[in-house]
């Protein structure tokens, strides 16, 4: 079976296109959302591609409830107002090294 070096050229770039939109950088905070229950059970992770697109969640643990939140992130930014803890995962999620 012989395969020519356009066709893996092809496949390749192929490959390339399909990686650069998924999943490849991660940055999680976890912080104490002053609840009574104390420690650090509420985080923000940022989940993002190569086109620094993707989301944060964040969640925030009560003493009775917890609450889930998601913020869509484009090219780094986010139209909605983010936490610090929400842009502090973004930032370690751009510059931990993968």
């Amino acid at each position: 079976m012989e395969t020519n070096e356009g066709e893996i050229a092809l496949k390749l770039n192929q490959l390339e296109k399909t990686l650069a939109t998924a999943v490849q950088h991660v940055g999680v905070v976890r912080f104490d959302s002053g609840s009574d229950d104390g420690g650090n059970l509420s985080f923000a992770a940022a989940f993002l591609n190569n086109h620094q697109d993707g989301v944060v969640v964040t969640t925030l643990h009560g003493g009775q409830h917890n609450r889930i939140y998601t913020k869509i992130v484009k090219q780094g930014l986010s139209e909605q107002t983010l936490s610090e803890e929400e842009r502090e995962a973004i930032i370690q999620a751009l510059t931990k090294q993968q």
